[in-house]
């Protein structure tokens, strides 16, 4: 997780409930958080998620060069091609059939 995100880029923020605790693992995980470049906090019950909100914002503001930019697009086109050449070849298919089991009429 933290060598992916670290490769592309990506900054990664996260609020841990104050269930979380302090062992090894947890401890890791704001390690891997803070090294993106993101913000790691303990959400408390007096109320500090709109301060930690503003903490990420402020950090993401600072990071911001540019409008946003795409990352990923849908091109629904090679979708539609597939499907009609797929019922194309089910309508081949289907006259083919036809074709080769049609009754055949007898002479008398």
């Amino acid at each position: 997780g933290a060598a992916y995100a670290a490769r592309r880029d990506i900054v990664v923020h996260a609020i841990a409930s104050p269930a979380t605790g302090s062992d090894g693992a947890a401890e890791e995980f704001r390690e891997a958080v803070e090294a993106s470049g993101g913000v790691y906090a303990t959400l408390e019950d007096d109320g500090s998620a709109e301060e930690l909100l503003s903490r990420i914002e402020r950090r993401d503001e600072r990071r911001a060069i540019g409008p946003p930019r795409t990352i990923v697009s849908e091109s629904t086109g090679t979708g539609a091609a597939l499907a009609g050449f797929g019922v194309a070849m089910l309508g081949l298919g289907w006259l083919g059939q036809r074709l080769v089991t049609r009754p055949t009429r007898s002479r008398r």
